[in-house]
């Protein structure tokens, strides 16, 4: 288990809920990444697959718009949102290009900060 898994199971359901969605839909846009760069161009597959990960973006954009808008009500619930804002930050490190429009990314983390004022301030 890692320090992430472990923080995000302290976090009340709704708020838990939407973290993972982000987290699975995070691995997952990583996990279609990889499958594209192993076909070689002109395969039919990478066709299928880049309309996966086209509909996957357009959940995780979804969910991280949401996740940016619920307050943390607790430092766990603060420390479930930081993850996945580095889980986001970072999967963009693998040079695919953003995975999420930049205004989303600082949305959250404005929301993150704002609620470390709120909780820790």
């Amino acid at each position: 288990m890692t320090k992430n898994e472990t923080a995000l199971e302290r976090v009340a359901p709704g708020l838990l809920d939407l973290c993972n969605a982000c987290l699975g839909l995070t691995e997952r846009r990583i996990e279609i990444d990889q499958r594209l760069v192993a076909h070689p161009p002109g395969d039919s597959w990478r066709d299928v697959l880049w309309e996966e990960l086209e509909a996957l973006l357009i959940k995780l954009r979804a969910a991280v718009e949401q996740l940016a808008e619920v307050p943390a009500a607790q430092t766990a619930e603060l420390s479930a949102k930081a993850a996945v804002l580095a889980a986001i930050l970072r999967s963009g490190d693998a040079g695919t290009g953003p995975v999420v429009p930049e205004i989303t990314v600082r949305a959250l983390a404005l929301a993150v900060a704002d609620d470390v004022v709120r909780l820790l301030g």
